[in-house]
């Protein structure tokens, strides 16, 4: 079971995020699936899922989740996440 996203896994999500514009696992999990571990892969999906499924908030006239997630925080944003799940 993953206790950390790490740096690895961020930055690839991080592109995939910014390349598609959207932080939904089915539109972007396709940009770095392969460079997953395999142990990694579902819990990842999951927590983009749980990204999503949370509120959204009106910024710049594009919907965005309240959840989202960046370089200052996303190990903390993980972590809530894998309270909740």
């Amino acid at each position: 079971m993953m206790k950390k996203l790490g740096i690895r896994n961020f930055t690839i999500i991080v592109d995939a995020i910014k390349s598609e514009g959207s932080y939904d696992p089915s539109k972007i999990f396709c940009w770095f699936e392969e460079q997953l571990y395999i142990d990694e892969a579902d819990t990842i999906y999951e927590f983009l899922q749980w990204i999503v499924d949370g509120e959204m908030e009106l910024r710049h006239g594009n919907e965005i989740p309240k959840r989202g997630f960046g370089h200052g925080n996303y190990e903390e944003r993980f972590k809530q996440f894998l309270k909740q799940r």
